[in-house]
């Protein structure tokens, strides 16, 4: 029961919440929340459709869940005539309200009728991927968080580009080693505009939320070295130290992700064991490593895990796309600092 629970939830790959976060009647952002619908909307018809047809094969009565589907795509088709990020925000309370009577109806179906979830859950996928309504939709979205994202990313650098041009012209010859501090945070946020940009493209939005939190991570540390300079304190942290730091605090979030797969393919009913040997390898390598900040080992660990996982439920999961990036993003941390150290030796 519990993984047929999760096949309309695995339709939904990106979460609207997520792009409704802010109140802002801002166009652009409305363009992308309103985009998102309509492909949110269209993934769930053809899970549904699926879902119906499947527990007819079986010789269940679906007369239920077509009534649910029609109440559905009704309110979906009028959700997608709002022109308000807040009404957009209600209606998707309400498609889930749907979404969930429509799973708990198949979920006793499917099981009175001996069929197997796994079956039905490929199907999905399969439909899903050879739809193409659900296709245009996918790429009409893409398309406009594309340029929503990326548009966001470069308003945020220029501002944060002027805010570094005044502070280097004041502060450029008292403070050269703290404007220089002030730089490698800039180019450090700049890295992330094309990782941006990419994941937008495709539209993962669990990588786009992985990346703002670094890039508010970095926001966080630039503001705190300005206030520093404008104080005149000057007592911002060395690079090599804050660069040291950020290390360690990826790869103890990278390891909370690994934790957090674990549970959630428990709880799938998966066969975990071999994953949790890899964890606490990887946890036991990482604390060996902290106190050189080399951690080739821990790498080495996270990607036999990252694979281990592939193996065990697919290369396309949503949490192993995040785990290969929080990977990388440390991968590329240590790499940027192992120049840096080699360029002032």
């Amino acid at each position: 029961m519990k993984k047929f629970l999760t096949i309309l939830s695995l339709l939904v790959l990106f979460t609207l919440f997520s792009v409704l976060a802010d109140d802002s009647e801002d166009t652009q952002r409305f363009e992308v929340a309103q985009a998102h619908v309509a492909y949110q909307a269209a993934k769930v018809s053809v899970g549904m459709d699926t879902t119906i047809s499947y527990i007819q094969e079986l010789g269940g009565d679906t007369t239920e869940l077509v009534t649910i589907q029609g109440e559905y795509e009704t309110l979906s088709a009028q959700i997608q005539t709002f022109t308000s990020i807040s009404g957009l925000r209600a209606g998707n309370e309400q498609l889930r309200d749907k979404i969930k009577e429509f799973r708990e109806a198949a979920t006793t179906l499917v099981e009175d009728n001996g069929g197997d979830v796994l079956t039905l859950r490929a199907q999905i996928d399969a439909a899903v991927e050879a739809d193409a309504d659900v296709q245009a939709a996918k790429e009409a979205f893409s398309s406009t968080a594309q340029s929503y994202t990326t548009d966001r990313f470069d308003r945020h650098y220029e501002r944060l580009q002027a805010i570094y041009d005044r502070i280097s012209a004041q502060y450029g010859e008292s403070n050269p080693d703290e404007v220089a501090n002030l730089q490698s945070i800039l180019d450090s946020i700049a890295s992330y505009g094309d990782t941006l940009e990419s994941a937008a493209a495709t539209g993962d939005m669990d990588i786009i939320k992985e990346t703002y939190e670094s890039i508010h991570e970095l926001n966080q540390e630039f503001i705190q070295a300005v206030q520093d300079l404008s104080a005149g304190t000057g007592t911002g942290r060395p690079m090599g130290e804050a660069r040291a730091e950020g290390q360690s605090m990826r790869a103890e979030k990278i390891l909370e992700d690994m934790q957090t797969a674990i549970s959630e393919l428990t709880s799938l009913g998966y066969e975990t064991s071999s994953l949790q040997t890899l964890y606490e390898t990887a946890q036991s390598d990482y604390t060996a490593e902290q106190s050189s900040g080399d951690y080739t080992t821990f790498q080495a660990d996270v990607q036999a895990y990252i694979d281990a996982t592939k193996e065990l439920v697919g290369a396309s999961s949503p949490r192993i796309k995040k785990l290969e990036f929080s990977a990388g993003s440390l991968a590329e941390q240590i790499a940027s600092g192992e120049i840096e150290a080699e360029g002032s030796a």
